[in-house]
């Protein structure tokens, strides 16, 4: 958000209005999908949850695929319509959901994908799978024994003709080549990103811990899914992968449209598909068992509280900062020049972030802190992906951007702050009451 004093003061204005757009667009994927990101993604726009939940029997086991045809199924091969099952790739044989390419001749990123018709949000998801046979010719090597259930995922018909994957939530199912070992049930994130032990995941693909399966074995992978909260993987009655906040990651131009029309860059629920990636799988069970959100009574009363909360009003712009993460023009804030004793705190929900003794002249053109209080600021990966973002560790507000190493004090720290994220309470003065609130609060 800002500059070494040194620098002219046009160019940094410059620089301010650059910083409130997105960073370049990284390609790289493996397998090759969609850009990556460092982008945090605000979370308090969920809206409402449709998805097929309600009209299936909570904590019962209900088939989704009926061992019999594709009822209820909808196959999007890529360079291919959504309903169009090119070459017969998914098809159920002797009570078995095969993925096939004898009609290949060569398999040319023809990826495809088979959906099931409902969205669900919260569930268990339960399947028996094995790999069978030789890779289709022309298949890259990371997709030897290689299928996925795509979890929280968009429609087939929200896909474009060309697109490889759907955006979605990967449970990546592997086979063993008989020797060296590879896990299963491992994460990949098609156009989305999960936050795991209160970090923002990148990367791409995320391995688990279980073993190695080889050979033609029956595998039974399951998946725990609680909306927006948590997903588990687990496999032989073991949970070998567990992260949150599945989102979509707004780096990708695709997700940014898919979180426009949805109102919401926080997956809560979505489509469930299986893969076709160019190795012959069969699946002999696909059944879900519907959840009731949230998990327990205890869970219960802490989202109902958090639906009770109420922040502070915001005007225009201080939510085009603290919610849309913006930027106020440099030398502009009431805070920048402030010399008086006592204490900022978060204008959204009242959180205690920083003294008026931790704050230096940095000639930077936004208020500046060698530290915040213990325990306030929360630390994330920026969107433009070199820069470290902070927010309120209780509402998730965005604050600004640290910067370390430049020798403006001993701590070597700066603290970057939007004057209108923050308000001043004179020493003195009793501070008013933090409305608690959650770090994914933000809209």
């Amino acid at each position: 958000m800002s500059l070494p004093t040194h620098v002219p003061v046009l160019f940094t204005v410059l620089m301010t209005i650059l910083a409130s757009g997105c960073g370049p667009q990284q390609t790289a994927r493996n397998p090759p999908i969609s850009q990556l990101s460092d982008v945090v993604f605000p979370a308090d726009q969920q809206g409402p949850e449709v998805s097929g939940d309600e009209d299936a029997d909570q904590g019962k086991w209900i088939a989704l695929f009926n061992g019999k045809d594709l009822t209820g199924w909808t196959p999007k091969i890529r360079y291919h319509e959504a309903g169009d099952n090119f070459a017969d790739t998914f098809r159920v044989e002797d009570g078995l959901l095969k993925v096939r390419y004898d009609g290949y001749e060569s398999f040319g990123e023809k990826f495809g994908h088979l959906f099931y018709d409902q969205p669900f949000s919260h569930y268990r998801l339960r399947v028996e799978y094995r790999f069978v046979g030789e890779q289709c010719p022309g298949g890259p090597g990371w997709a030897f024994r290689n299928n996925g259930l795509m979890l929280h995922g968009e429609s087939p018909e929200t896909m474009t003709k060309d697109q490889d994957f759907p955006t979605s939530i990967e449970v990546q199912l592997l086979g063993g080549d008989g020797t060296k070992p590879r896990t299963t049930s491992n994460l990949c994130t098609p156009g989305t990103n999960v936050v795991m032990d209160g970090k923002l995941i990148t990367v791409h693909c995320t391995s688990s811990t279980s073993q190695t399966y080889h050979g033609d074995q029956w595998v039974t992978a399951e998946v725990e899914v609680r909306g927006n909260e948590v997903i588990r993987h687990i496999l032989d009655g073991e949970v070998v992968l567990e992260y949150n906040q599945p989102q979509l990651d707004m780096r990708v131009p695709h997700s940014r449209v898919l979180a426009e029309r949805n109102g919401s860059n926080l997956l809560s629920s979505g489509t469930i598909s299986i893969q076709a990636e160019s190795h012959p799988c069969d699946f002999r069970k696909i059944e879900l068992m519907v959840l009731d959100p949230p998990e327990d009574k205890a869970t219960a009363k802490v989202m109902q509280d958090k639906k009770k909360a109420e922040y502070n009003p915001l005007t225009a712009q201080e939510a085009y900062v603290i919610l849309r993460k913006g930027t106020e023009r440099a030398f502009t804030g009431e805070y920048t020049d402030l010399k008086e004793e006592g204490t900022f705190i978060c204008r959204r929900c009242n959180a205690a972030l920083y003294h008026s003794s931790d704050k230096f002249d940095s000639q930077c053109g936004w208020p500046s802190f060698d530290d915040e209080i213990e325990g306030a600021v929360l630390r994330l990966p920026d969107a433009d992906g070199r820069r470290t973002e902070i927010v309120c560790k209780n509402c998730g507000a965005h604050l600004g951007h640290v910067f370390l190493g430049e020798g403006f004090t001993t701590k070597n720290t700066r603290h970057c702050v939007n004057s209108v994220s923050m308000r001043f309470i004179p020493k003195g003065q009793p501070l008013p009451p933090m409305i608690v609130g959650n770090a994914s609060d933000a809209e």
